[in-house]
């Protein structure tokens, strides 16, 4: 699957400079599309963690650039934000979100698209590529229910009903639309 996702990115930013061009152009533009995740924000009442489509583009960022581009694209985002750019959920930025309740999931977003690499390989199977998405999305989840449970002090339960349950069903969603664009860069390559 990776392969077929190369082959489409080829596509829509052929070589026509360098690599290391493409590949600037490919890491800047998932930082920037994690950005703009951000800023679909919806928050809840109950839980410091609000709702947004930053984890889409995270999963995306694994399914469409691979191990290394992936990573390096939420480290962008990460990084940017944690100097001082205005670019993680409701406009935030600084070193302190990443000591927030967020901040776990922040870092997991450092790792996830290396797993959901990981887990693709060189498959083209939908199977594949649904496990992946999942192995990612428990990945973040982990590691923010992680800090969240460390920072709050409180019970397992109440550290999951804060970070967990009330995201499965967006979570899910998310999965679908990767699995969606993905499928569409696929079917477009073969096509053409």
């Amino acid at each position: 699957m990776y392969q077929n996702m190369k082959s489409a990115l080829n596509k829509v930013l052929p070589y026509q400079e360098s690599e290391a061009v493409r590949t600037i152009v490919l890491v800047g533009g998932f930082a920037l599309l994690t950005a703009l995740g951000a800023l679909i924000r919806i928050p809840l009442p109950f839980t410091p963690i609000p709702i947004t489509l930053q984890t889409f583009f995270v999963l995306l960022a694994g399914a469409m650039l691979g191990s290394k581009r992936g990573a390096f694209s939420q480290m962008v985002y990460v990084f940017a934000g944690a100097a001082g750019i205005p670019i993680f959920a409701g406009m935030s930025s600084g070193l302190a979100l990443l000591a927030g309740p967020t901040g776990g999931f922040l870092a997991g977003f450092l790792l996830a698209p290396s797993v959901v690499s990981y887990f693709i390989g060189g498959s083209s199977s939908r199977f594949r590529l649904i496990g992946a998405l999942l192995a990612g999305t428990a990945l973040i989840f982990l590691f923010g229910n992680l800090w969240l449970w460390k920072l709050t002090g409180g019970t397992l339960m109440n550290t999951l009903t804060l970070g967990l349950v009330p995201f499965i069903p967006g979570a899910i969603v998310k999965i679908g639309l990767v699995i969606a664009v993905v499928e569409a860069f696929k079917y477009n390559r073969k096509d053409k």
